[in-house]
């Protein structure tokens, strides 16, 4: 039997299309693979089985009759447990929404669905999707297809495992911190984390009873396993959308001039604000600059100016959004001072992370305001920077993917222990804050088999061009990233379903 979990999205729709496959079959091979696999992995915490199967069906006869209904005619998708979904339960990762269930898709959602896609499921994240690993107390923990003993990343963890996995061809996640990067990276997957206010956020993360908090930072963005499936993702949720105001009419469009890697001005950094990465992400990221060099970039060894403060002002602007909503009780100045002095450095360890976090619990509506004003000259440096390199290029973590531990405890890096907020958010946060495009993707793997990714900045709204720069790159890389645990060839001991149904008709 043909293989069809590790084509492309592009790959079958364009077969689905010729009438070469029908979307019934690759909706049931991809369920085939959730009911096989996702017992040990947990990503997929909601199964939409019986609609998918359906819509799968309504595909098919809509091709016979002549009809396409878009670029992704019968493709099956997952989602990120933090975007609406209306009839199908979604939780945000808090144990209050358990049982929730949307009555009207997020906008990212409805978008692609309108292209033609088909819904197989949601996918786990942690609690309010805060965390760099991916556990939270509806769903559990969702373990990394590459090695069950380790973390898929967060927060998007779930998203990333479930295309390594082959539950899907596409998928559907976010980053406010790394969220969308560091599962790629753990995973072997690749994402764009787009420039902020590209995609709309529009019926993601707010659940019900809570005001929309994530208006600074946060970014939606597609997950897939090759830059041209990230393409046609994008050119199907990115623009404006009349639900959110401020969102600027911005038309995906592929650049005029498709930018060659010859002669393309690349800066560099192996690591970021003093944080070491551990030496097979340095071997693999010193192999990835070989190839670009190879293939005739000009590498300069430079990062942007500022990363330390923009460190520690996304943790008080992010912080303060996030405090928002605290108990009265807590606002007084004495109730904080165990969340500042004790519950952040156990979270996130004692760095500059907690310290801006613990900022921020004490922060006023003065201070607050002027760290967005403080932001806008960080983003000017930002886009300065961008005016002399057309990328950069860093690691997305210092280490691959690790064994699933406790939240804030300090990271093992060759032997050095980095705190746990640092060690992770160095690499993710400062980025954020500047908030211009970044793909992440898959460069190679450790001797132990895990893969590891670097991620590529360019200036804010160049997406296109991105992610062209990023195919010409991908090009270079010569590796298969298929977990050998979920590879078709690989015969598994059947597990019972671990996944819940619950859809509402």
């Amino acid at each position: 039997m043909e293989t069809l979990i590790y084509q492309t999205a592009s790959g079958l729709a364009r077969r689905i299309w010729q009438g070469e496959l029908s979307s019934r079959e690759v909706v049931a091979a991809h369920l085939a693979q959730i009911e096989t696999h996702n017992p040990q992995i947990n990503a997929v915490i909601t199964l939409n089985a019986e609609a998918a199967m359906a819509r799968a069906a309504a595909a098919d006869e809509a091709l016979a009759h002549g009809e396409c209904w878009g670029v992704l005619h019968g493709v099956p998708i997952t989602v990120k447990d933090a975007y609406d979904t209306a009839g199908l339960r979604t939780t945000y990762g808090l144990p209050e929404t358990r049982k929730h269930v949307p009555d009207r898709n997020a906008t990212a959602v409805q978008r692609l669905l309108s292209a033609g896609a088909i819904l197989l499921g949601k996918t786990n994240l942690p609690l309010a999707s805060f965390d760099w690993q991916c556990k939270n107390l509806n769903f559990g923990r969702t373990n990394n297809p590459w090695d069950l003993k380790r973390t898929v990343g967060g927060s998007s963890g779930g998203s990333a495992a479930s295309l390594a996995a082959g539950f899907a061809a596409l998928e559907l996640g976010s980053d406010a911190a790394g969220s969308l990067r560091v599962p790629a990276h753990f995973c072997g997957v690749a994402t764009l984390r787009p420039t902020e206010g590209r995609v709309s956020d529009f019926g993601a993360h707010r659940a019900p009873r809570y005001p929309r908090l994530l208006r600074h930072m946060a970014t939606c963005g597609p997950m897939a396993r090759s830059i041209g499936d990230l393409q046609l993702a994008m050119s199907v949720i990115s623009g404006a959308d009349r639900a959110l105001f401020e969102m600027p009419p911005v038309v995906w469009n592929a650049p005029e001039t498709r930018p060659k890697l010859a002669r393309l001005r690349v800066a560099w950094a192996e690591t970021l604000g003093g944080v070491p990465i551990d030496a097979e992400t340095s071997r693999i990221f010193r192999a990835f600059l070989g190839r670009l060099e190879g293939a005739g970039c000009e590498l300069v060894e430079s990062s942007p100016a500022g990363i330390h403060e923009a460190f520690e002002l996304w943790g008080q602007i992010q912080g303060h959004l996030m405090t928002a909503t605290l108990p009265t009780a807590l606002r007084f100045p004495l109730l904080r001072l165990p969340l500042r002095h004790m519950l952040l450095p156990y979270l996130f360890g004692r760095g500059p992370f907690a310290r801006g976090l613990g900022q921020a619990v004490r922060l006023s509506n003065g201070p607050f305001y002027r760290a967005l004003t403080e932001r806008e000259r960080l983003v000017a440096l930002s886009e300065r920077f961008f005016d002399e390199h057309q990328v950069f290029v860093c690691p997305v973590a210092p280490t691959a993917a690790f064994k699933h531990q406790r939240t804030g405890k300090a990271l093992s890096i060759d032997g050095q222990m980095v705190a746990y907020g640092t060690a992770m958010g160095m690499y993710n946060c400062p980025s954020a804050l500047a908030g211009n495009p970044i793909v992440a993707m898959p460069v190679g793997k450790t001797g132990e088999g895990l893969p590891v990714a670097v991620q590529i900045q360019a200036r804010r709204w160049q997406d296109p061009v991105l992610l062209e720069i990023a195919a010409d790159m991908e090009r270079l890389i010569d590796t298969s990233f298929i977990p050998p645990l979920t590879a078709p060839t690989h015969q598994p001991k059947q597990h019972a379903s671990a996944f819940a149904e619950e859809r509402v008709s």
